[in-house]
This record gives C-alpha cells, structure tokens and sequence, in this order.
C-alpha cells in the first residue's frame, strides 16, 4: 500500500503442461528484495552485491530453462513425426505381406491339376 508496488504477471498456457516455477522465483525474488531492502535501511549490513550475484544467476538459469523447453517441444514433436512414420511402414509391410499371399492363391484350376503339391509353381509351397 505504499509508493513502491509491484504488479507479477505470467503467462500461464493452462494446457497443463506449465509449472509454477516463473511465479515462484519472482515472488520469492521480489520477497528476498523487499527484505533486503528493509534490512539495508534499519541494519546496513545487506550485501547487495551478492543478492545481484544470485539474481544473475537465477535469470541464467531460466533462460536456459526456457531453451530447454523449446528443445524438449521440438523432440516431442520429432517423436510424433516418428511414430507417425513408423505406423505408415507397418502399414506398407502388412499390404506387401498381403501382396505376397495374394499372389501364393491358386487358381481351383491348378490345385485340380496337381502343379502345388508337385512343386511346378517356384519350387514349391510350404
């Protein structure tokens, strides 16, 4: 309620996929501020340089997170791409599997005659 407010926002997606991470660091961001603050008015003995260190390294740390999300998208998205793929191939084995024992049915015409059972069609069935 005084002079210095601070308004957080995030982007929340609300795919269920987030996390509450972004929220969490700039909560407990802006906390580890306001205390220090505090504490450098009444105590003078809050080493800011250090508090920046961390704040730094935070910031670093997320954009590598945010990197990595974006890897692991991609990958997902390869997987999917994969798969996908892998379902077309079973598919074309099992037609050319098909093929194959569409192509061993005798006509009644040759299985009257003989020709399987004396092996006359390829070297024989079976």
């Amino acid at each position: 309620h005084g002079p210095k407010q601070v308004i957080v926002g995030v982007d929340w997606s609300g795919d269920g996929q987030g996390d509450w991470l972004t929220l969490e660091v700039a909560y407990r961001t802006l906390r580890a501020h306001v205390i220090a603050s505090a504490l450098q008015q009444k105590l003078d003995k809050v080493d800011s340089a250090e508090i920046q260190a961390h704040v730094k390294n935070i910031e670093g740390a997320l954009g590598m997170m945010r990197s990595l999300r974006v890897n692991v998208t991609d990958a997902r998205k390869n997987l999917d791409q994969i798969e996908k793929l892998a379902r077309q191939l079973e598919n074309q084995v099992r037609a050319e599997l098909a093929g194959i024992e569409a192509a061993l049915r005798l006509t009644p015409k040759e299985v009257d005659s003989g020709r399987a059972v004396s092996g006359e069609l390829g070297g024989g069935v079976g």
